[in-house]
């Protein structure tokens, strides 16, 4: 069961609050294990999330605590998302479990700032560099196109493209004006289109 959304909208302010609370923290974890953050407008953009909230997700196992938070998406089954984006480094790692053992909700809400503070740098890189992007990553010429990624073009704009079966993708552009992702039809795509294929025909 999901507890109500919480009233504040500063990540920042949610951590320290998270903190402030620590001693209960483990009796909260146990009494719920889902709920709803609300998130700043600049926060949900750099996310690129439908709406203004992530479900954040705390779940415990043996020897670690799974911190899983996700985004709103009615274009995929069960219309979560998950973006956790967990810190690649041994040592972040071991300090991301430790504080969740303690506080596991101040420290989803932890990896999630570091999470934006690096959306936020990609973002300024990707605004930049037009091409066919497999999440954050700028995808080679040679590869086949991936189950979702999103086509930046020379103008700026963007259209994210997700398969559904064969041959077969969703697509939606995103709407600065909205600061969404508005779906626009499907389109029809060889499963086996290399990146190349795939731009060069949006040139044609």
């Amino acid at each position: 069961m999901i507890a109500k959304t919480t009233d504040t909208v500063d990540i920042a302010a949610l951590i320290e609050a998270a903190e402030a609370r620590a001693t209960c923290k483990m009796g909260m974890a146990k009494a719920r294990k889902s709920f709803l953050v609300r998130l700043a407008p600049e926060d949900a953009a750099a996310l690129g999330v439908f709406g203004d909230h992530l479900s954040l997700c705390v779940e415990a196992r043996p020897g670690t605590v799974d911190l899983v938070y996700a985004a709103a998406d009615g274009t995929v089954d069960g219309g979560y998302r998950e973006i956790s984006s967990e810190p690649s480094e041994p040592e972040l790692q071991a300090l991301a479990v430790s504080h969740a053992r303690r506080n596991p909700i101040g420290a989803a809400l932890e990896l999630l700032r570091i999470d934006l503070e690096h959306r936020a740098t990609f973002a300024e890189v990707y605004a930049e560099e037009a091409g066919l992007y497999d999440g954050e990553r700028l995808c080679a010429a040679h590869e086949r196109l991936p189950d979702q990624f999103t086509f930046r073009d020379p103008s700026g704009g963007r259209t994210r493209y997700t398969y559904t079966g064969p041959h077969s993708y969703d697509v939606h552009e995103w709407d600065d004006r909205a600061e969404a992702w508005v779906g626009t039809g499907s389109a029809h795509i060889d499963d086996d289109t290399t990146v190349i294929e795939f731009v060069e025909s949006r040139e044609d």
